[in-house]
């Protein structure tokens, strides 16, 4: 199970006593988080859709560091949502595509699920 909004920092530890995967979209969300148990964590990437989500290279880079420090937490994937990619006009959805490949690329581990979608991929 992988929740994709927001989570609480007090819920971190229901999640990993649950085996529940959690979404980070902001590096401060990881600060000060005192885990029990393992925690697996997915990053969004906010690739223009301009809701929740990693913007940069650099701050998807800090939030890798801090990961690895930590050995209660793992990067189990990253992800993205695509604002535009049911629309016949595609230039927009290959900037956000682009955006995406270059904060994947920039992360020294590959994660091990990369994934994306949009609402109309649902239906």
């Amino acid at each position: 199970i992988l929740v994709l909004g927001a989570t609480r920092k007090e819920d971190a530890n229901l999640a990993a006593k649950n085996h529940i995967s959690l979404t980070v979209f902001r590096e401060d969300w990881l600060e000060d988080l005192t885990l029990e148990a393992p925690l697996r964590i997915h990053l969004k990437v906010d690739s223009g859709m301009g809701r929740l989500g990693i913007r940069t290279t650099d701050e998807a880079r800090r939030i890798e560091t801090t990961i690895a420090k930590d050995n209660q937490l793992q990067l189990e994937g990253i992800y993205t949502h695509f604002a535009t990619a049911d629309q016949l006009e595609t230039s927009y959805f290959e900037q956000q595509l682009a955006k995406f490949q270059t904060i994947l690329t920039s992360l020294k581990n590959r994660p091990t699920y990369v994934h994306t979608a949009n609402s109309a991929a649902s239906l």
